[in-house]
């Protein structure tokens, strides 16, 4: 394989999905596609311009895909994946912090529900 990133395996909160419900994480991790300002309200920024996520969705999108049609995936049909899977994740931490005592995981979970909403103003300039 020489240089060539081939892979990585992330088993936090490890469960079956589909190939969307993973590049739909990914891209939100690694772009990464969230909001890039107001840090007091979103916590977590991203430290790209929007344009420039876009571009680097993009060519995530197209490096994944290869040229093979059953591994497209539309800018939309990503960001629409990305905010069921952040609900859910949110969903899930608010359940494993009330049952284990980790409050923290609310604050996450707050954060994911406003990237949502980021999110959903995000997609309309796609």
């Amino acid at each position: 394989m020489g240089n060539k990133f081939v892979g990585l395996i992330d088993f936090d909160t490890c469960s079956p999905g589909t190939r969307l419900w993973d590049i739909s994480y990914t891209v939100y991790r690694f772009i990464p596609l969230y909001p890039n300002e107001n840090i007091e309200k979103y916590i977590e920024i991203s430290p790209f311009s929007i344009e420039d996520m876009i571009q680097r969705l993009n060519l995530f999108l197209n490096a994944y895909d290869e040229n093979n049609n059953k591994f497209q995936y539309s800018l939309l049909n990503v960001i629409e994946k990305l905010i069921e899977r952040l609900k859910a994740l949110a969903d899930w931490s608010i359940d494993f912090a009330k049952k284990n005592n980790k409050h923290n995981l609310i604050e996450h979970a707050n954060m994911y529900l406003s990237h949502c909403e980021w999110l959903n103003k995000f997609k309309t300039l796609l």
